[in-house]
């Protein structure tokens, strides 16, 4: 389901005095991309070790073969990390950080709404808390006289690898700065998105479309974090329609079938496509998991 997530440098980098959303500047709509190649691939990178940190997180019991194996698997990504500027790997943290938990929260809230109960921290985590919850765990084994030696030199191959034992005191830390904002907004953007293009009338779905680009044009006045944010939580909505349909159908698969992708229903949705190239997959892909 979820693949990607966390990093190293991460952990080291300095705090901003307030989230990122705060400190971008207002941003005139453009059609561009949500972002660069570069910034895509490097957020790829963090989610895949906030992947990997929280099974040592959620897991009951930790040892010292687990705790090697998850550093050489977040090893790659921590190094392309640490190649960033640390602005730039400050904010892809706290990106990572609001695409878990906002993803999360959307996925509980939608789920809840159809009547499903899905344990979903047991796949993903949540973010930063996750993280704390981890440099708990591995506070305690380092000061308890009973853990195992090989298991604390493991935990401390581990903590250089994010960048030195200082790091299992930043997740409370960043948590005082995580984002915050518009995570209600993202959600009813795209269930309103996905009610517009199965209207089985072209003049409602059109006239639905065009109530949702002002909410649009709002995002792309957040500037490109605020875009790639927005980006990234359309997967994760998608991977929430996944767990609905196993349950019940809400919408066809995939969200706008084939006979209703007429000429003016497509030039419609191009804005939304061009500008968060995730709704692709999320309106027009069957909703089918990605076979491995």
């Amino acid at each position: 389901m979820l693949r990607h997530l966390f990093l190293m440098s991460w952990f080291g980098v300095t705090l901003l005095p307030c989230s990122a959303q705060e400190q971008q500047g207002t941003v005139a709509p453009q059609a561009s991309p949500v972002s660069s190649p570069v910034h895509e691939t490097s957020l790829e990178d963090a989610m895949a070790v906030y992947y990997e940190l929280k099974y040592l997180a959620l897991a009951s019991r930790l040892t010292a073969d687990d705790v090697r194996y998850t550093a050489e698997m977040i090893r790659p990504h921590c190094l392309s990390l640490g190649q960033l500027p640390p602005e730039t790997r400050h904010e892809l943290i706290m990106l990572a950080d609001a695409v878990l938990w906002q993803g999360k929260w959307m996925n509980d809230t939608y789920l809840e709404e159809c009547g499903i109960v899905y344990r979903y921290e047991i796949v993903s985590g949540d973010g930063l808390n996750t993280l704390a919850r981890l440099s708990k765990k591995c506070k305690q084994l380092l000061t308890d006289t009973e853990t195992e030696p090989e298991l604390i030199s493991a935990i401390q191959e581990l903590l250089q690898i994010l960048g030195g034992p200082e790091m299992l005191n930043r997740p409370e830390k960043l948590l005082q700065h995580r984002w915050s904002k518009d995570y209600k907004t993202a959600l009813y953007f795209f269930t309103s998105l996905c009610n517009a293009v199965t209207q089985q009338d072209e003049q409602d779905c059109l006239n639905a479309l065009r109530e949702q680009q002002d909410t649009l044009d709002y995002f792309r006045n957040g500037g490109k974090w605020e875009m790639m944010r927005i980006n990234a939580l359309a997967l994760q909505f998608r991977d929430t329609l996944l767990i609905a349909s196993s349950y019940k159908q809400p919408y066809s698969s995939p969200v706008l079938p084939a006979e209703l992708r007429t000429p003016a229903r497509m030039q419609a949705l191009a804005p939304f496509l061009e500008a968060l190239p995730n709704l692709t997959p999320l309106l027009l892909q069957p909703l089918e998991y990605e076979q491995k």
